[in-house]
């Protein structure tokens, strides 16, 4: 008997799916076998629980591959399950992390191993297989919660991607999808947010199979034998070993992007979580074609020299940090003239330039140049109130840090973006704050900060300022000073 080449295409991938079907209980299985891809132990015990168990939490560390195991998740429920009855629907805060991190993984997978159907690579990546539609990824935004919910499928997989950064009303509507037998859902990221209905299911939402990575379980940590490959791919000791001096064990970002530990401190001046939060938004706004901002460009620098420390030049235009750029070992002529270039392209930018020490030489050439400054000195004192009026401040550094901070309080309802940046995260979760007789909030002293963090806030000390800026300069007082007004974005305008 001959057999049509198309009837023999068919029947061989039906025998392909059969085939496939016998892993459909053991993902370290198939992903070993079939893409040929070594699993490590802290993986293998995650996939294993999304197989058998319904909810599966893990709050991660950074560097372990979270997203590659998400992804793999997703490939070996497709190619184990029937098409007809099988749907993955996967999601993270951004579309970046969903096409261009999560999906780019799915991807690659699928190329790998040859598996049915087509992804596309559109705004919102789809898997079909003969003409079914079997999974997709969108990010919150692009999500209609009544079309969520009517997504069901006798096997169904859901993906949290970064979950730390999923709203609520999504994990209800994810929820309301997992009643069937075969539905599983997982939730993964950083543990960023002691806030989010994230850190809820991963301490004490009932259901939960709870997991949490940190980079001492990794294999470059323990020991573990893996394949060289892979061993490049996961965090290292040495990079534990350099956020560890650079960070310190104690700041909110060690505890969270090394032992994976939801970390917001009590006497954090401004709680990672908001940070994390302002972080999305500036991805959005970046994402988005960055869309121009309101308002007039400021460009804020800290300023050092030839030492340790390191010159910050922060550019802000509206709400967003557009950017925060580093350079070492310049002179204040050198400085000068990287801050000229960035004010030159608008007539009416403005420069606030930290301007106690080495800050006045750049203050001075930037004023002989014909450039509207603002000379920031953080131990001058202040008659500035926080936004409720009742606390003072002992100086310029403490009411300018609190006013950052009450920017992006997200009780406020805070539009504050700021870059991806771990070193400025960890200089400005580092400082903490307390209170003194008489109704005085004081932000913990630079040099305090600079022992624990081992370095100095430089790039955080220009964001700050960035958001500190005068109203209008004022004429001239005799010796050549200024009086100058105080525009904050909330309270009253105060002489200083």
């Amino acid at each position: 008997m001959t057999i049509a080449t198309g009837d023999l295409a068919a029947f061989e991938k039906a025998i392909e799916r059969i085939a496939n079907r016998a892993y459909a209980t053991d993902p370290v299985a198939w992903v070993t076998e079939k893409l040929g891809e070594h699993v490590w132990s802290k993986q293998a015990q995650i996939m294993r629980s999304v197989a058998a168990n319904k909810l599966t939490a893990v709050q991660s560390c950074h560097g372990v591959g979270k997203t590659h195991l998400a992804s793999r998740l997703v490939l070996w429920f497709l190619a184990t399950h029937p098409v007809q009855d099988t749907m993955v629907v996967t999601t993270a805060p951004t579309s970046h992390q969903v096409r261009a991190v999560l999906w780019r993984y799915i991807r690659q997978g699928h190329e790998a191993g040859g598996l049915p159907g087509f992804i596309s690579q559109a705004q919102v990546p789809e898997w079909k297989i003969d003409g079914h539609l079997v999974g997709y990824g969108r990010r919150p935004a692009d999500h209609q919660q009544s079309a969520f919910q009517g997504q069901h499928a006798e096997h169904m997989l859901i993906v949290l991607d970064e979950a730390g950064g999923i709203p609520k009303w999504l994990w209800d509507a994810a929820d309301s999808l997992m009643t069937g037998q075969d539905q599983h859902l997982l939730a993964i990221g950083n543990p960023d947010d002691s806030g989010s209905h994230f850190f809820t299911v991963c301490t004490k939402e009932p259901g939960w199979t709870r997991f949490r990575i940190s980079a001492f379980d990794a294999p470059a940590l323990t020991g573990e034998q893996i394949s060289p490959e892979m061993a490049s791919k996961l965090v290292q000791r040495e990079w534990v070993e350099d956020k560890q001096l650079r960070w310190g064990k104690t700041n909110p970002l060690y505890r969270a992007k090394v032992l994976g530990e939801f970390a917001d401190a009590d006497d954090s001046l401004i709680p990672l979580s908001w940070v994390t939060a302002a972080n999305q938004r500036w991805q959005e706004w970046n994402e988005a074609g960055r869309p121009p901002q309101p308002g007039r460009k400021i460009v804020s620098t800290d300023v050092a020299r030839m030492g340790e420390d390191q010159t910050c030049v922060a550019v802000r235009r509206g709400d967003v940090v557009e950017s925060v750029t580093r350079y070492a070992k310049q002179d204040t002529v050198q400085t000068s003239l990287i801050v000229d270039a960035q004010l030159a392209s608008e007539q009416q930018s403005l420069a606030v330039v930290d301007d106690n020490g080495l800050g006045g030489g750049v203050t001075d050439q930037l004023r002989h140049r014909g450039r509207r400054v603002q000379a920031f000195n953080g131990s001058h004192g202040t008659k500035i109130r926080d936004s409720s009026g009742v606390w003072k401040f002992p100086n310029v550094r403490s009411a300018s840090w609190w006013n950052l901070r009450e920017l992006l309080d997200p009780a406020g309802g805070s539009t504050i973006a700021l870059p991806p940046d771990d070193e400025l995260t960890a200089e400005l979760t580092t400082p903490k704050w307390n209170t003194r007789a008489g109704g005085v909030l004081v932000v913990e002293e630079k040099d305090s900060v600079k022992r624990r963090l081992g370095r100095s806030t430089d790039s955080a000390d220009a964001v700050v300022m960035a958001f500190w800026q005068l109203k209008t300069p004022e004429p001239a007082e005799p010796g050549g000073r200024r009086r100058s007004r105080v525009h904050k974005h909330r309270g009253s305008d105060t002489w200083e």
